[in-house]
């Protein structure tokens, strides 16, 4: 990397690196890295000028990609590991993010956001380098290990378990019923017909 923003901002390895990324994400994974960036370059005090410039490129990239997406008529859908997408997003919004985190980590707040000590890393000097937007649709992200998302990757990075497991335990922690997998449907090419041997 560049030691000034303009080199930075000029360096189309790093463009590069964000499209390709961009690539294998899905529609709505791009629209909540966008929300989490929007937020960062908000309230993200702790942030220097080379990482602002770099969530700016990044944050253009991913609008970029959505914008291809559209003008092609193409989506991306979510992978949803065999769950109804309106199960698992009843199930994410249904505990606020602050008190899923706060049974792992101590929050305290801090302007419009709370902080914590991050378990992921080594404290560092300020110790507290975790920001966690609250609310029912909040985000989590870390200034020291560069990590965030939402309540369900809080959860699959903090019991090291897939995404499956995680959705059952929110739901597990929100009183929800546990959500089942649906069964995948062969592919029909009409009605079936029986064949008699004769």
């Amino acid at each position: 990397m560049g030691n000034s923003a303009t080199s930075l901002a000029e360096n189309t390895d790093i463009r590069k690196l964000y499209q390709a990324e961009a690539r294998l994400r899905s529609d709505d994974q791009l629209w909540g890295d966008i929300d989490l960036i929007a937020w960062l370059l908000r309230d993200g005090d702790e942030l220097d000028d080379e990482q602002r410039e770099l969530l700016v490129i990044e944050r253009e990239v991913y609008q970029w990609e959505l914008y291809r997406r559209w003008d092609r008529g193409l989506t991306y859908p979510a992978c949803d590991f065999g769950f109804a997408r309106s199960e698992i997003e009843r199930i994410r919004t249904a505990l606020p993010i602050e008190a899923v985190i706060g049974l792992d980590v101590e929050l305290k707040p801090r302007g419009k956001s709370l902080r914590g000590r991050c378990p992921f890393h080594s404290p560092s000097k300020s110790g507290m380098s975790l920001a966690v937007r609250p609310g029912h649709d909040g985000k989590w992200y870390c200034f020291g290990c560069g990590v965030g998302g939402d309540v369900l990757t809080w959860i699959m990075a903090f019991n090291h378990c897939e995404f499956t497991e995680a959705l059952r335990r929110l739901a597990v922690m929100a009183g929800e019923p546990i959500p089942m997998r649906r069964r995948p449907q062969p592919p029909s090419n009409g009605p079936v017909r029986e064949v008699v041997l004769r």
